[in-house]
């Protein structure tokens, strides 16, 4: 399944990737990754 997940700095969302993952929680994870990989800096990470 596919997630779109957003990284919030001050409580505004700041950028999106799209990861697939079987649940939420694993989306969460995978998009922290791919974020610090890439030196994205975020607050926290909001998927769907």
């Amino acid at each position: 399944m596919s997630y779109e997940c957003w990284a919030y700095v001050n409580g505004s969302p700041s950028k999106m990737i799209h990861v697939s993952a079987d649940k939420v929680s694993n989306a969460k994870k995978l998009a922290k990754k791919r974020m610090d990989k890439s030196k994205i800096k975020y607050d926290y990470i909001e998927c769907k």
